[in-house]
């Protein structure tokens, strides 16, 4: 099976390089030129940030040229990523990880754990060219890279532990593979919700659980029991995987 995760807008660049041996697809060429003549004001309309934010991500895009590489996994720092313990894995738990995960991007598409990119700020909300939304701009490649990385694999399931911004992007009417989506939920007065900063979290444990127990089928996902989680049959279906936990 193949994991897909959404990326974090926090980055953490410390240990990164400076190579010359990376080139980016067309796709990202393009965003990352036009961004790059985007003013401040433009900007700070574009993404809705001002203040600090605003400024370093005009730093971002004013120096990427000469900016430092990092790989992907290594690089995002978000709620997510902070669960996946990169540093502690084996060498066989590594390339696990590096050969049944992808990051959905929405400046360099699909990401594999070890393709090295630059620090960037960009969501799917956000509407660089005027003509189509980025999931316009990136479904077509991103729906063709996972069907071949797939195809390639001999994988025939797709894990979604995505966030539903960046998983949107899967054509699911098209898509030739199986679908599950993972959910998280918290029990409040005697109900089940989402609450999205858990939710983060709970998709980097349950990647950890993934890679740590080199897992190849769907049926072992529901031994996940990290943080209270449990499955959750009543709410599952075969599509969809629901864990939930008591309020907090």
């Amino acid at each position: 099976m193949l994991i897909i995760l959404s990326p974090s807008k926090t980055m953490d660049m410390n240990d990164s390089t400076h190579t010359n041996n990376v080139h980016y697809n067309e796709k990202t060429s393009l965003l990352i030129k036009k961004l790059k003549t985007f003013s401040p004001e433009d900007l700070s309309n574009l993404m809705k940030i001002k203040g600090k934010t605003l400024n370093s991500v005009v730093d971002i895009y004013k120096n990427f040229d000469s900016a430092p590489y990092k790989k992907s996994i290594e690089a995002y720092s978000g709620f997510v990523f902070k669960e996946i313990k990169v540093e502690d894995y084996s060498e066989k738990e590594r390339k696990y990880l590096d050969n049944h995960f992808l990051i959905l991007s929405a400046l360099y598409g699909a990401l594999t754990p070890d393709s090295y990119i630059k620090e960037y700020r960009l969501d799917m909300t956000i509407k660089v060219f005027s003509n189509e939304n980025p999931y316009q701009y990136w479904k077509v490649e991103v729906n063709n890279s996972l069907t071949d990385l797939m195809k390639s694999k001999e994988e025939n399931l797709l894990i979604n532990l995505a966030s539903n911004e960046f998983s949107k992007i899967i054509d699911r009417k098209t898509f030739p593979y199986d679908i599950i989506d993972i959910d998280f939920k918290e029990e409040k007065d005697g109900k089940f919700k989402s609450v999205s900063t858990y939710a983060k979290k709970a998709r980097g444990l349950m990647s950890n659980f993934i890679i740590v127990n080199q897992i190849k089928k769907s049926d072992n996902l529901k031994n996940f029991n990290d943080e209270g989680y449990l499955y959750n049959n009543e709410l599952s279906s075969e599509k969809k995987y629901v864990f939930t936990r008591l309020g907090r």
